[in-house]
């Protein structure tokens, strides 16, 4: 059996030799699709023996078809019955899978089987960490299933609904992704532009619930287990300091088009509206920042960090009758 990783990039030289280095101690072969990369990711990816790059020629953002491009190049080169991991460049499996019996364990089970890890966010520094998510499926034993998904929020890897899920405690997936505050904004604000584009009937209270977690950290940020880092760490991988790369921040186009396009007006209600997107992008602020939106964005923040009761769901349908 074969470790297969399965990594999707465009302008991720921020981030990927750190990945590169780190996924070549576990995977046999590190499979990525580049969707028209400008940075220098590609001559990065070149130096790693292990890699083997495709092109994603996709315009658009389609995450069911990056996914199956690289599923069926790893099918294509080395058949089923392999264990497919399927990471984003941001997304490295914690150091202590080396003396680990979960990660051993895994190597046992019969293809179908899915492998669910949590996210441990890292902060900037690296020194704390949020993890208010659940276990997710990022890996399976390949048996050959149709991959299915949607252009968003699609699985990342075949499900066989029958498979048992191994879920992975003591190994945590360490997300780097909140560790630039601005390319993180960037990102988000895209996000949920792109919801409301796609999905004019999807309320922004909806929207506001699944792309701003992040302004509650503090209430769980926690210390990092070193032992998530060491090995890495002892064999020279620099793990904790990461610089802006402001090349990886391709989102600036595409808001900048949406609101070309649409008018801010049109996504004056979204909670998007932050030092990075008034730093980085062209708008007219005054447009947005008329009272009745200025209200509406105070209020998704109130209602976001309400504890879930039944009151919450009260406010949720007025917010929504009144957006």
């Amino acid at each position: 059996m074969l470790k297969i990783c399965l990594t999707p990039i465009k302008n991720e030289a921020w981030i990927l030799e750190r990945f590169l280095q780190c996924a070549s101690l576990w995977a046999d072969k590190i499979i990525i699709a580049d969707q028209n990369s400008t940075d220098n990711s590609i001559e990065i990816a070149k130096r790693f023996e292990k890699v083997h790059i495709i092109n994603n020629n996709e315009e658009n953002y389609n995450e069911l078809g990056r996914q199956e491009l690289l599923i069926n190049e790893a099918r294509k080169l080395f058949g089923n019955n392999n264990f497919l991991l399927a990471l984003d460049a941001d997304e490295i499996i914690s150091a202590n899978f080396i003396q680990s019996n979960e990660w051993e364990n895994i190597f046992s089970h019969p293809p179908g089987t899915k492998i669910a890890l949590q996210w441990v966010n890292l902060s900037p520094g690296c020194k704390t960490y949020w993890a208010n998510f659940p276990h997710f499926v990022l890996g399976v034993i390949d048996d050959g299933t149709i991959k299915k998904g949607t252009s968003i929020h699609s699985p990342r890897v075949p499900i066989n609904i029958t498979g048992e899920t191994i879920i992975l405690n003591e190994i945590k997936l360490l997300h780097y992704q909140y560790t630039d505050w601005d390319r993180m904004l960037l990102k988000q604000a895209w996000y949920q532009c792109y919801e409301k584009v796609s999905y004019p009937k999807k309320g922004n209270v909806d929207i506001y619930e699944m792309y701003n977690h992040f302004r509650y950290i503090k209430n769980n940020v926690q210390s990092i287990n070193q032992t998530w880092f060491q090995y890495y760490e002892e064999i020279g991988i620099n793990m904790k300091t990461t610089t802006a790369h402001p090349a990886s921040y391709y989102w600036i186009e595409k808001l900048n088009n949406y609101f070309a396009d649409y008018g801010e007006q049109y996504f004056r209600r979204l909670d998007i509206f932050n030092n990075a997107t008034t730093q980085y992008l062209t708008m007219n602020v005054a447009e947005i920042n008329d009272f009745f939106s200025i209200a509406y964005r105070k209020l998704l923040r109130f209602y976001g960090g309400l504890p879930n009761r039944f009151y919450k769901r009260f406010f949720k349908k007025i917010l929504n009758i009144i957006s």
